[in-house]
C-alpha cells in the first residue's frame, strides 16, 4: 500500500520522484506502528465485549475506527514532524524501524506461509489493497477540492470528521450482522434477503441519525446556538442522501464475496470505509448546495 500510494503520488499529483521513497517511509513507518498500538487494543476490545454478552459485529468496529483514526492521526503527525525536523537522520531511523518491520513480517511468513488460511487471506486481503489503494488515491484528490468549500464554514468542518466515521460505522455493522448471519445460514446470500435484516439496518440508521443530531448541536454551541435549526437540516440532509447508499454498498459487498467464496470480513469493511469518505463528503457538498 505504501509503495502504490507513493506511485500515485508521483505519477497523479505531480510529487518530484525523489520524494517517493520518503513518501513511502512515512506510510509504512506510520502503518506498522499504529499496527503495534491497534491490533491489540482491537483483540481486547472483540474479547471484552463477547464476554459481557454484547454482539461484536456491532461494537468492535465503531469502537475501534473511532480510536485507530485519533491514535493513527496523532502517529502520522508525529512522523512527519520528526521528517520535517530532521529530514536526514529522521529518514534513517524511520528506514531502521521499517527494517525492523519488515524483518518481523518475513519472520512470520516464513513459520506460518505453508498454512492454508493465511494463504487465503493474503491473496484476498492484496486484492483489497489494491481496490482500496485506488479509492483512497481517487477520493483523496477529490477530497482536496471538495473540502476547500467545507472548509470555508467552521462549523460544518467541525462536524466533518464525525460525520465520515459515523457513516463508516453504519457500513460496518450492516455489513458485519449480515455476513455473521449468512455464515450461520439464517439468512439466504441473496439482495432480496436485506428485507430480513431491517431491524440492523433500521437500528443502525437511528443510532446515526441520533450522532448527527448531536454533532450539529455541538457544533452550534460552540459557533453559536442560532445556527443549530441550520445545521441540523444541513446533516440531516447528508444523512438521508448518504446512508442509504453505504447500506446497499456494504450489503452487496457481502453478498459478492461469499457467493465467490471468498472472505467477506476481508472486504467489506476496508471497501465500505474507503468508499464513505469521499461519498460523505459529496453528501455533504450536495447538501450546503441545495439548502443554500
Amino acid at each position: 500500500m505504501g509503495s502504490l500510494g507513493s506511485l500515485v503520488g508521483v505519477l497523479v499529483t505531480g510529487t518530484p520522484f525523489s520524494e517517493f521513497f520518503v513518501i513511502m517511509s512515512v506510510i509504512v513507518s506510520s502503518m506498522g506502528l499504529s499496527i503495534l498500538v491497534i491490533s491489540p487494543l482491537t483483540f481486547w476490545v472483540s474479547v471484552a465485549s463477547y464476554r459481557r454478552g454484547l454482539d461484536p459485529d456491532v461494537l468492535v468496529y465503531p469502537v475501534i475506527s473511532t480510536i485507530a483514526d485519533l491514535i493513527i492521526t496523532a502517529l502520522y503527525m508525529g512522523v512527519l514532524y520528526i521528517v520535517l525536523l530532521s529530514p536526514g537522520a529522521s529518514l534513517l531511523i524511520l528506514n531502521l524501524i521499517n527494517v525492523v518491520f519488515v524483518g518481523v513480517v518475513l519472520l512470520s511468513v516464513r513459520k506460518i506461509y505453508r498454512e492454508k488460511e493465511f494463504v487465503n487471506t493474503v491473496k484476498e486481503f492484496m486484492m483489497t489493497l489494491v481496490i482500496v489503494t485506488i479509492i483512497v488515491n481517487i477520493t483523496g484528490t477529490a477530497l482536496n477540492r471538495i473540502t476547500e468549500s467545507i472548509g470555508r464554514r467552521p462549523e460544518i468542518f467541525m462536524m466533518y470528521p464525525a460525520l465520515i466515521d459515523t457513516v463508516g460505522d453504519v457500513g460496518s455493522i450492516i455489513g458485519s450482522t449480515a455476513t455473521t448471519k449468512m455464515a450461520l445460514g439464517v439468512m439466504a446470500t441473496e439482495f432480496s434477503a436485506m428485507t430480513t435484516h431491517w431491524v440492523e439496518i433500521g437500528s443502525a440508521w437511528l443510532a446515526s441519525i441520533t450522532m448527527f443530531v448531536l454533532y450539529a448541536l455541538t457544533s452550534a454551541a460552540v459557533y453559536g446556538i442560532g445556527k443549530f435549526p441550520g445545521l441540523l437540516e444541513e446533516v440531516m440532509t447528508t444523512n438521508l442522501i448518504v446512508v442509504p447508499i453505504i447500506i446497499v454498498i456494504s450489503f452487496s459487498t457481502a453478498i459478492v464475496t461469499r457467493k465467490r467464496g471468498l472472505d467477506p470480513d476481508n472486504f467489506i469493511i476496508p471497501i465500505e470505509t474507503s468508499i464513505s469518505d469521499g461519498l460523505t463528503t459529496i453528501g455533504l457538498l450536495i447538501a450546503l448546495t441545495i439548502l443554500v
